[in-house]
This record gives C-alpha cells, sequence and structure tokens, in this order.
C-alpha cells in the first residue's frame, strides 16, 4: 500500500511540473481551447515561423518610429482594445523622436502561451529594440502573444519584459500572463 501511494504521488509531481492536466473540457475565449486553433509547438511551425517574426519585428519598428496606423493595422481587435483601425490610431499622439532605434529582433525562439484573461491562446516572442538615446544606448524589450487570423499573424498582447523577468527561465510567458 505504502508503495502504491509513493508511485502515486511521483506521478503526480511529475505532471504538475510538466503542466499536463485533465482540463480538456476548458475553453477559451470564443470556445477555444487554450492550445487550440491559433497555438503550435515551437518545432511545427516551419515556414510560417519567418512570417511570425517578420509581422513582430514589424510591429516593433512601428511603435518604434510612432508609426500608430502601421501598429494598429498589424493587431487584432483585441489587440487595438476593441477600436477600430482608425480609432485606435487617433488615440495615440505622435511622439516627439528624440531616439532612434539601432536594431529590432526577435529574441529566442517562439512559445505556446495558454488562453488567459480576455486573450486567446497564441504563440509568445520577445522582442527587443536597442536604441540610441542622448543618455547611451537601452535596449528595451517586449513580450508578443501573436495570434494568426484569417491566414496572418497579428499581435493580440504586448507587455513589456522587465530586467528581473530576464533572470528567470520563461520571461516572455511571465509578462504575458502578468499582463
Amino acid at each position: 500500500m505504502k508503495r502504491t501511494a509513493t508511485a502515486a504521488v511521483a506521478v503526480a509531481s511529475v505532471l504538475v511540473v510538466t503542466g499536463c492536466s485533465s482540463s480538456d473540457g476548458d475553453s477559451g475565449k470564443d470556445g477555444k481551447k487554450p492550445g487550440s486553433g491559433a497555438s503550435k509547438t515551437p518545432e511545427a511551425f516551419g515556414q510560417d515561423e519567418a512570417a511570425m517574426k517578420a509581422v513582430a519585428v514589424k510591429y516593433r519598428q512601428a511603435v518604434d518610429q510612432r508609426d500608430w496606423r502601421q501598429m494598429c493595422e498589424l493587431s487584432t481587435q483585441q489587440g487595438r482594445g476593441g477600436k477600430s483601425v482608425e480609432d485606435c490610431a487617433k488615440e495615440n499622439s505622435p511622439g516627439d523622436g528624440d531616439h532612434t532605434p539601432a536594431t529590432v529582433k526577435v529574441e529566442g525562439d517562439p512559445q505556446t502561451i495558454p488562453a488567459s484573461g480576455d486573450y486567446l491562446a497564441g504563440t509568445g516572442l520577445m522582442v527587443s529594440s536597442t536604441v540610441n538615446g542622448s543618455d547611451g544606448r537601452h535596449v528595451y524589450r517586449i513580450a508578443l502573444r501573436m495570434v494568426k487570423e484569417d491566414g496572418k499573424w497579428l499581435v493580440e498582447q504586448r507587455a513589456d519584459v522587465y530586467d528581473t523577468d530576464m533572470r528567470h527561465g520563461a520571461p516572455v510567458r511571465d509578462a504575458l500572463l502578468r499582463s
């Protein structure tokens, strides 16, 4: 009996550590299961990964250049706060342009992100922007929740990645699930 209990505890521990559960019936927004549709494992992306990363870089460049229309066009309706592209773009005001992006790139591999709050399950990417300012060079990182709608990748959510997040094993996941 004691051996059976020990084995059960060991199996339960493995399931908790690996994130397995029996929540097959749980649904995300719009009735989609958190792992279905918008989300794939990183190795399943293939050529689609390049398209997703290109959209993520273009989105970050639009933010850096304060091209709000482009940023809004690359966002899902949820990513625009439920607004139209026009209203989203009008909501943002032009910046002062006091810095010029030196580089924008995707860091690391895509990560599967479960549905949370109002957001669909998607793929998390970290995009960094290296900026030369009057006080030196700075690197800013954001985590993006990418989802595929009508055959194209769009940004569903963005969250700042802080230096403290970088000390953990999953900064993209932590940032997106924190927000």
